[in-house]
Order: C-alpha cells, then structure tokens, then sequence
C-alpha cells in the first residue's frame, strides 16, 4: 500500500511538473525596432521566455512594413533572409530569454527626390575630398616632397571633379 501511495506521490509530482513548465502557446507581435529609409530596410523583432512556444503575426509585422515603406515612396515590402536568434539573458542554466530579429525590405523604386538628393550628396562628398587633396598636394608642392609636374597632373585631376567637368 505504501509503494502504490508513493508511486501515485511520483506520478502526481512529475505531471504538475510537466504541466508547469511545459512551453506555453504565446501569440508574439514583431516590433518595428530600426529603419532607414535610404537603404529601405525595416528591423523587427520579438522576444521569447525559455518556456514559451511563439506564435508569430506574421501577417501583421509585413502590414506594418508595407505601410512604413509606402509612406517613404516604395511600392511594398518584403522579407529579408530568415533572421536571427541572440540570447538576451542568461542565468546558472544557460539562456533563459531569446530575441529573434527579421529584415525587411522595402520594394519598388526609391522616389526621384531621393536619388536626386543621394546623387548630390555624394558630389559634394567628393567635391570636399578633392578641394581636401588638392590643398594637401599644395602643401607637399610647398615642402619640396612634390615636383611642379607632379603637383600639376595631379591638380588637373582634382580639378575636373572640383569644377564638375
């Protein structure tokens, strides 16, 4: 009698076991957590316990980034690769806590003003940089380390892209 009240003890104690820390269904809901517009790509992200079974929207978080890179000038958004998965807490028993994290990317044409604005912006970038060696090749011309010569073959260079020729 005392064995079958012992095993019944075991069986009581491993199914309330089993039961409280079997992974629990979890509806999880990506979050928009970074975006850049001029590269079109949105980050999301969700995070789950060590015993939680997620169950993502996917649905929701595509919607989301739709209507995100509409709003820039895209048409629409896609998916990205298949995501990543970091553990963002620890304790004695290993990682207790995850974050998944997904791409998505923003379709159809970046919006004219966008590369008219990236195209001029990249000019002035090497407009600054030619002005920059051009002061420094000065300077070497000054110091003797450059020749007259070399000083001027490298100013006609520098000066086509100052001039924009």
């Amino acid at each position: 009698m005392k064995t079958i009240i012992l095993v019944a003890k075991a069986l009581t104690s491993l199914i309330l076991f089993l039961f409280l820390f079997s992974s629990c269904e979890t509806v999880k809901y990506l979050s928009l957590t970074d975006g850049s517009k001029s590269d079109g790509t949105l980050t999301f992200s969700y995070d789950v316990g060590s015993f939680e079974k997620p169950i993502v929207q996917w649905e929701t978080a595509i919607t989301k980034a739709k209507k995100t890179c509409v709003g820039w000038g895209y048409t629409g958004a896609d998916w990205l690769g298949d995501g990543t998965k970091n553990c963002i807490q620890y304790n004695q028993y290993g990682c207790i806590n995850f974050r998944y994290t997904y791409l998505a990317q923003c379709t159809g044409e970046l919006p004219v003003k966008e590369v008219i604005y990236k195209k001029i912006t990249i000019e002035l970038t090497q407009k600054e940089k030619a002005i920059k060696e051009l002061k420094e090749a000065k300077e070497l011309l000054d110091l003797g380390i450059l020749t007259q010569e070399e000083f001027n073959k490298k100013s006609d260079e520098l000066k086509s892209i100052i001039l924009g020729k």
